[in-house]
Order: C-alpha cells, then sequence, then structure tokens
C-alpha cells in the first residue's frame, strides 16, 4: 500500500523541478534575447560605419578632384606664362641674331705707351696671328689703343695670345671703350694670366658706342698683343 506521505513527496519534488526547469528555461530565453539585442546593434554599427567610410570616401573623392582641378588650371597658367617667357627670350635672341656683328679694327691707326725693338703697335690689328706688337721691358705702365676713325657699337672684344711663348704675360688687363679718351669706359676686365696660344673672347655688359679701344696693363710688365679685334654691329642692323 502507498503512502501518502511518500506521493506528497513526491508531488513536491517534482513540482520543484518544474520550477526549476522553468527558471532554466526562462534564463535561456532571456539570454537568447541579450544575444539577439547584442547582434542587432552590432549590425547597425557596422552598417553605421559603412555609410561613414562611404560618405568619407566619396568627399575625399571630390576633394581630391577639386585639388587635381585648382592643381591642372595651376600647371596650365605657370605653362602658359613660361611659354610667353621663352617667346618673348626667342624674340629677343632672334633679335639680337639677325644683328651682324663685323670686325673694325683691322688696320686702323693703333698706338702703344713704349715700343720694344721694331714690334710696332700695328702689328696687333694687321690680321697676322705670327706677328705681334711689344712694348718695351720693364715699363711701369703698358697700353695698347685703336682709333677706329669714327664711332661704332661695340660689343665684343677679343685677344689673341702670341703662339710662341710669354701667354702668362697677358693678365690684369683693364678694356676700356668710349667715343672720346676723357670717356672711356670699361668693357672687361681680364685677371689671368692666359697660356700662349690663347684667343680670349669679352663680351662688353652692354652695347658701347665708341671710337677708341685701348688696352691697359695694370702690373709693370711688357705688354705684347698677336692681334686684337674689334666686333661692332652693322649700322643697319643696330635699329
Amino acid at each position: 500500500m502507498i503512502n501518502s506521505n511518500e506521493i506528497i513527496e513526491t508531488l513536491v519534488d517534482l513540482q520543484r523541478q518544474t520550477e526549476e526547469l522553468k527558471q532554466i528555461l526562462k534564463g535561456e530565453i532571456i539570454e537568447t534575447a541579450v544575444d539577439l539585442r547584442i547582434k542587432r546593434q552590432t549590425e547597425e554599427l557596422k552598417q553605421i560605419l559603412k555609410d561613414a567610410e562611404r560618405s568619407y570616401e566619396s568627399k575625399m573623392k571630390e576633394a581630391l578632384h577639386e585639388f587635381k582641378e585648382n592643381l591642372t588650371i595651376t600647371l596650365e597658367s605657370m605653362k602658359a606664362a613660361n611659354k610667353t617667357n621663352y617667346e618673348n627670350k626667342d624674340k629677343v635672341n632672334t633679335s639680337l641674331n639677325n644683328r651682324v656683328l663685323k670686325e673694325v679694327a683691322h688696320k686702323k691707326i693703333s698706338t702703344q705707351s713704349t715700343q720694344h725693338r721694331a714690334f710696332i703697335s700695328g702689328k696687333a690689328n694687321d690680321g697676322n696671328l705670327d706677328t705681334f706688337s711689344h712694348t718695351a721691358m720693364n715699363a711701369k705702365t703698358s697700353f695698347w689703343e685703336v682709333d677706329l676713325g669714327r664711332e661704332f657699337k661695340i660689343k665684343q672684344i677679343e685677344i689673341f695670345v702670341r703662339k710662341d711663348c710669354c701667354g702668362d704675360l697677358i693678365r690684369q688687363l683693364d678694356i676700356l671703350v668710349g667715343p672720346s679718351h676723357n670717356k672711356l669706359e670699361k668693357c672687361a676686365f681680364y685677371e689671368g694670366p692666359a697660356q700662349t696660344g690663347f684667343h680670349l673672347v669679352f663680351e662688353c655688359p652692354h652695347i658701347i658706342s665708341g671710337r677708341y679701344v685701348m688696352i691697359v696693363k695694370g702690373v709693370s710688365t711688357n705688354l705684347a698683343l698677336a692681334e686684337v679685334k674689334v666686333m661692332a654691329f652693322e649700322e643697319n642692323s643696330y635699329s
């Protein structure tokens, strides 16, 4: 015969287990709901980040595009400006190149400070590189000068150094040009020393109207010149 107390205890135990099961099931449901909410929020956050990234990329692309356009405009402006500068330089160079330089000192009247033996001043502008002018030895001041007969638009002076020796004596030279002796201005200065056989070319800083060209040596030794050429613009090419 079943004891009523045992039945009651069994029912109570079943009831307790049932409540425990309900609590377990209730906890699992709560846990599952939390997981779903977190997952949903995570997905929402990811979407927000994606949208922000797309927006950032879009803005960056727009900014980059605008920068490229501005850079292109700037580069084109610089190219145009450079092209204009080059065209202007080409015009100037073409204008200068169209002017004809000619030698104007050949066999013109020349003088020198002193004379050594038979080496007269005219040997420096006779067109012969094997001859040369020569001032006296150990003179305090030495110079060579040519009178062109009239004024020329002088741009360049050329000096040919002796071919046989003594090139190092060509040094400390002032090259002066002017319309008269009291209006000489410096075309160039040569520190030197040169070497035997040198061909020296001096371009004046600007075109000088001159009749006289003088080469003055600033140290007390002789001055020997194989040839001096004075280059001037043709009158009809200078305008």
